[in-house]
């Protein structure tokens, strides 16, 4: 009886046990490879995510524009701005007279900031300054016009520009200098590709 009841008592404390050391490490081990298998694809999904928002924010805001512009009678210009961290895209009024200076809008819309790394250029990504327009605004870097839409729904230096999130997304944004029309087209890393001659330089410039 002695013996069967220490021995009772020994499988009860077996029983009881906590995990092992190397029991907790072949967990952990197993924990890393599912993280290191899935995690890429579940960041990745999140970065284009993030890009197609960014596509839907900024063509949102330009339509916006289009459209306060026809109702309000007066021009609406469109700027992207970008410093060391961000770009911020906004929308004002043009100044009818000369000495006037342009006024902000005062809507919820009008002013966007982008997530970190994203950029508005009038080139595509790592190309020469020789590719798309340049105006006076655009002689300063940080600056990019996408647009200035007038009353009667066209829009003035308007042509192509180029949204990037710095990490091989590029989106190419063209906006109709008649209707006004704006749209974005995903690009491929070909698409980006130099022209070799003048001919195709200007098939590919052109809005």
């Amino acid at each position: 009886m002695t013996w069967t009841c220490r021995n009772r008592s020994f499988r009860s404390i077996e029983s009881a046990r906590g995990v092992t050391l190397l029991e907790l490490l072949i967990v952990l081990a197993l924990l890393i490879a599912i993280a290191a298998a899935v995690g890429p694809t579940v960041l990745t999904q999140l970065d284009e995510r993030r890009f197609e928002s960014a596509m839907d924010v900024t063509a949102r805001q330009m339509v916006l524009a289009r459209a306060h512009a026809q109702s309000s009678g007066l021009p609406v210009e469109v700027l992207s701005h970008a410093n060391a961290e961000r770009t911020r895209v906004s929308a004002r009024l043009l100044a009818i007279e000369m000495d006037d200076e342009p006024q902000p809008l005062a809507h919820h819309w009008a002013e966007r900031m982008l997530a970190f790394g994203y950029t508005i250029a009038d080139h595509p990504p790592q190309q020469g300054e020789a590719f798309g327009v340049v105006d006076e605004v655009q002689r300063d870097s940080s600056r990019v016009r996408l647009a200035v839409f007038l009353p009667d729904g066209s829009a003035m230096h308007a042509g192509r520009r180029w949204l990037s999130d710095g990490n091989g997304r590029v989106a190419r944004i063209d906006v109709n200098p008649y209707t006004g029309e704006v749209t974005f087209t995903r690009l491929a890393p070909e698409d980006l590709r130099v022209p070799e001659d003048e001919e195709e330089l200007m098939r590919w410039d052109a809005p």
